[in-house]
């Protein structure tokens, strides 16, 4: 991937500053940025429903939570089921 392209982030990952609002194209400009604070709109939280820790580079499509912008409530239903078995 090349310096200029944004990869398929999860469309539930935040960042605490202002004007972002989940652009994709605005949080990975910020992924250099130390004092960047991440969470997740599923879980509110720093972690993500997988439990691990939010972040611009780590919630990408890689990721079993995450739900690229464009996927609906299908993809995090499946997802959910999944993190139960986990659990269990």
């Amino acid at each position: 991937m090349s310096p200029d392209e944004t990869p398929r982030l999860c469309k539930y990952l935040r960042a605490k500053t202002i004007g972002m609002h989940g652009d994709p194209r605005a949080l990975w400009a910020m992924r250099n940025d130390s004092s960047a604070i991440y969470w997740c709109l599923l879980t509110m939280s720093p972690a993500g429903p997988d439990d691990r820790l939010v972040h611009v580079c780590d919630c990408g499509e890689e990721r079993v939570c995450c739900i690229p912008a464009g996927r609906g409530a299908q993809r995090l239903n499946a997802q959910l089921r999944f993190r139960e078995r986990a659990a269990t």
